[in-house]
Formats: structure tokens, sequence, C-alpha cells
């Protein structure tokens, strides 16, 4: 049994002696550190070494999609430049007057799936889609039955708020803007923005059948016509 224990002990300390050694690796006699994002400084000295922090986690918001970025961690005696794309993390060592190792990683967050060319042009062709079957059975549409998609998109968008907010895990609807939800980067992010196609959708329907009631019943199409700007929004913000 003592054998056992002392293999296994070995094993972990074999382990993490070639990680040190497999690990990317840079100098320090300080604990301050710039850290530089393509040619823009984030950290003016302002980064500093914690080695009881295992790693020590940067992490890049990607408010845009982007192909590929690179960091910089610049020591007073040393520097790493590492290529990082969306999605992923990297991990390197800086050894802090040659015998603390200071373990860093660099986290990058996915790029939204909705900024991608490809989810963009499913979405367009979806829409395309759905324009073409509108007005292919625009004889059948029943004008009353599409205005309930007015009550829909209301009553849904608070149902989306409602869970929106509990996935996002950080948000008071009492303070928070609802824009929030959707942020890039947030754990309700892909869910909000799938919702707003939806009602996007039920928008769209609402004033299909808010101008045919109004052509029908020979009233002003100005508001029914106005009302289109509503869905279109809604699938901007989505």
């Amino acid at each position: 049994m003592y054998k056992v224990c002392f293999l296994l002990l070995s094993l972990v300390f074999f382990t993490n002696i070639i990680a040190q050694h497999t690990l990317p690796s840079i100098k320090a006699t300080s604990s301050k550190v710039d850290v530089k994002i393509d040619q823009a400084y984030v950290y003016k000295g302002e980064w500093i070494l914690e080695p009881d922090k295992k790693p020590d986690i940067l992490t890049i918001d990607n408010k845009w999609p982007y192909d590929t970025k690179k960091v910089t961690f610049i020591t007073d005696i040393d520097s790493v430049s590492i290529v990082v794309q969306p999605g992923h993390t990297y991990d390197f060592i800086i050894m802090l007057n040659e015998r603390i190792p200071c373990y860093i990683q660099i986290a990058t967050v996915p790029n939204p799936i909705f900024l991608a060319k490809k989810s963009v042009i499913l979405i367009l062709a979806g829409f395309v889609l759905f324009f073409c079957i509108l007005y292919w059975n625009r004889s059948r549409l029943q004008n009353r039955l599409l205005l309930w998609c007015g009550y829909a998109v209301a009553v849904l968008f608070w149902l989306m708020t409602i869970i929106s907010g509990q996935l996002h895990g950080n948000y008071n609807h009492s303070k928070n803007v609802i824009s929030e939800l959707g942020a890039i980067g947030t754990k309700s992010e892909l869910f909000t923005s799938c919702f707003l196609l939806v009602l996007t959708i039920l928008g769209i329907l609402f004033s299909v059948g808010f101008y045919g009631m109004s052509k029908r019943l020979k009233q002003s199409v100005v508001p029914s016509v106005l009302s289109f700007i509503m869905p279109f929004t809604m699938v901007w913000a989505g």
C-alpha cells in the first residue's frame, strides 16, 4: 500500500515538473507586468504577478468577431507573445526571481454565434424563405388570427426576460437594462438572441394581419406599415 501511494505521489510530482518544462516560460524580477493586445496596452504595469493563483487568468472578451489576436506579456527583463483565437485557452509560466513560478492563462470568449458569417447567411436565408411562404399563401391568411400574434409577442417578451434573467445569473430586473441579457459572453446571450428571432417572426405576422385588416376595414394603412419597425428592431437586437 505504501509503495502504491509513493508511486502515485512520484507520478504527480514528475508530471508537474514535466508540465513546467513543456509550457512556455519567461523571466521576471519585478511582480509588475505590462500586457498588450495587438498594439494596445490593456495593463501598463498594472498586472501584478500572484503565484498563489494557479492559474492567474486574463480573459479576453470578444466585443466583435475576430480570427486572431496577439497577446503580449512584458516583464522588466523578458516578454512573450501568443497568437490567440476565440474560444481557446493558452498557458505559460513567468518565473519570478528565477525560483517562483507564476502560472498564467489567457482565456478567450467564443465569438458571438449570431455575428458569424455562416449564421448571418443562414438567418437571412431563413427570413427570405419565410417571406416567400407568406407571399405564396397571402390569400389564405386570416387577419384576425394574425392579430393574436401581437398578444403573443407581449407575453413571450416578458417570459423571455424572466428566463434570460435566471440564465444570466447576475441580473436584477429592477436595476439592469434588458440589453444586458443579450450581451456578448453572458450565459443568457444565446437564449435571448434566439428568442428575439422568434419574437421577430411573430411581430411580422402581427404587422401583416394589421395591414390586411386595415385595408379590409378601409382604414389608413400608415400605422400598420410603421408597425413593421418593431420586429425589424428585434431582429437587429438579436
